[in-house]
């Protein structure tokens, strides 16, 4: 099914949780459904299949502002449930872009039931946005959609006629296994092509759903065969071989996990092909390990991906993040980008600004600017005016397109930033020249906040917000060890002004 809505929305578009999908083991042999695509109709046609067997996972987006290239990723699932191997060995469809973006179900649900994309129109209809659900290859199981499975370019701009948004599912009975469109110098359209759910068969040593026992009679009967044939005796020693059948199920149970975890991190350090840092979509969406911390847990490991991650490692201690901002006097206290979608707490975005010193700061000359988790092209805010010790300054930013929520407090300064709610890069400068590259470095920089999974931050990105939540500074703003993830925490969103009461640091 297929919808198809007009909307203007700052990026905090409604995931509409899709009823689940009925899986069962079907014959590969049956006809694909292509479905339609969505988009523009720009550039060269294109059809990306998974190979038989084989089903989809996510995908390989070459990304800037939008979504310029996509790849799909395909997996393959064993009958028991465990994700056998993933396959990066579709073309790339569409141009190269500035850097990779991964958007992946995990282990725990690695089929994708349906996508949301959303669209652009500039000198043609193009791809701006794309969120994944992603279900379990098992029956009755609710789709979810990941922090890690979600791309939001920039919404639409002066020049720009139009911003659409489009969720697309399969039929009852199939889950995607590729995906058709059209694409050129960027991505124009796409649609899932729906095939049956196959699932690859166990491997022959597989013990965890079977009980087989290293412990057997001379005959060669394992121990949970003696215990039924025991207990169909009626025999005293039943109960006593049945315990010892269950105990070994058990502890073949746990071997066959570890075998399950060590593959799967394995598979997620062959994963780490995007900008430095980046959290790995196949891995646990809470993980906040650095580059650095992948590298040396792969080399632990004798991982191949040990090089590269070691690379990239070296690479960040020569280009680091933004200069740390502990001796700021201004800091961002609170980032919210739900504002205007539907069950969304206010009607606008907002960031707020809070003094930690114990001096006013006058702002004149100096400015807000965002730009998105994976983007290098900076919007600008101009502030004026002066903050006061402890206060507060509420900024106030673009309106979602379905003017949910609520109007925020009376704000201090208005701006027409758009900022995304899942994950996006937010800094605060004492000039209003827009910044430039993905991970900026200037002299002017005063506070610096990437959250979600956004390629920059003051070490590692804060978690994901939502249409409700924002990332807020700890201690009522005063906390600033140079550390997002540490320093803010993902909390029921709260616009403070400067109307406020005034609160002071420790010195």
């Amino acid at each position: 099914m297929t919808i198809r809505t007009a909307v203007v929305c700052a990026l905090a578009c409604p995931i509409v949780i899709l009823p689940s999908l009925f899986f069962a083991t079907m014959a590969s042999a049956q006809v694909d459904q292509v479905l339609p695509t969505f988009g523009g109709g720009g550039g060269g046609q294109f059809t990306a299949r998974c190979a038989q067997g084989q089903m989809l996972n996510g995908f390989e987006l070459r990304t800037g502002d939008d979504v310029d290239g996509i790849r799909p990723i395909c997996i393959t699932v064993q009958q028991s449930g465990d994700v056998q191997g993933r396959s990066f060995d579709a073309p790339l469809n569409g141009g190269p872009g500035a850097g990779a973006t991964y958007l992946g179900c995990p282990d725990l649900a690695p089929v994708v039931t349906a996508v949301w994309r959303s669209t652009e129109e500039a000198k043609t209809e193009i791809i701006n946005g794309v969120h994944v659900f992603c279900g379990k290859a098992a029956t009755d199981q609710p789709v979810t959609t990941y922090p890690t499975a979600v791309f939001d370019g920039p919404p639409d701009g002066d020049s720009r006629h139009g911003f659409w948004s489009d969720q697309q599912s399969c039929p009852s009975g199939l889950v995607a296994v590729g995906i058709s469109g059209h694409s050129g110098t960027w991505l124009d359209s796409f649609g899932l092509i729906c095939g049956a759910l196959v699932l690859a068969p166990n491997p022959e040593n597989y013990v965890a759903s079977i009980g087989r026992s290293t412990t057997s009679s001379s005959d060669g009967r394992s121990i949970c065969e003696m215990a039924r044939d025991a207990r169909a005796r009626g025999s005293v020693a039943a109960p006593n071989l049945e315990a010892k059948c269950e105990a070994e199920k058990a502890n073949a149970a746990r071997e066959a996990q570890a075998q399950r975890v060590s593959a799967s991190k394995a598979a997620a350090d062959q994963l780490q092909l995007a900008s430095l840092g980046q959290v790995n979509p196949w891995a646990d969406p809470a993980s906040q390990r650095s580059v650095c911390d992948m590298a040396r847990d792969a080399r632990a490991r004798g991982s191949v991906a040990a090089p590269n991650l070691e690379a990239q490692c070296a690479a960040s201690a020569a280009a680091p993040p933004p200069a740390p901002a502990s001796k700021a006097a201004v800091v961002i206290s609170q980032v919210y980008g739900g504002g205007g979608s539907e069950g969304g707490s206010f009607a606008n975005d907002f960031v707020e600004l809070f003094n930690r010193s114990q001096s006013a700061v006058k702002l004149d000359g100096w400015s807000l600017q965002y730009a998105s988790g994976n983007g290098k092209e900076w919007k600008v805010m101009k502030l004026k005016g002066t903050i006061a010790p402890g206060q507060y300054l509420l900024l106030q930013q673009s309106a979602g397109s379905l003017v949910g929520g609520n109007p925020l407090p009376t704000p201090d300064l208005k701006g027409k930033l758009a900022l995304a709610a899942g994950m996006g890069k937010v800094a605060l400068l004492e000039t209003t020249q827009a910044l430039k590259d993905l991970c900026p470095k200037s002299s002017k920089l005063v506070d610096f906040v990437g959250y979600g999974s956004a390629n920059c931050a003051e070490s590692i990105p804060a978690q994901s917000p939502g249409r409700t939540t924002a990332a807020v500074r700890d201690a009522g703003g005063c906390t600033d060890t140079d550390r997002n993830a540490a320093d803010l925490q993902i909390l029921a969103a709260t616009p403070r002004n400067s109307t406020t009461a005034a609160i002071q640091c420790a010195k």
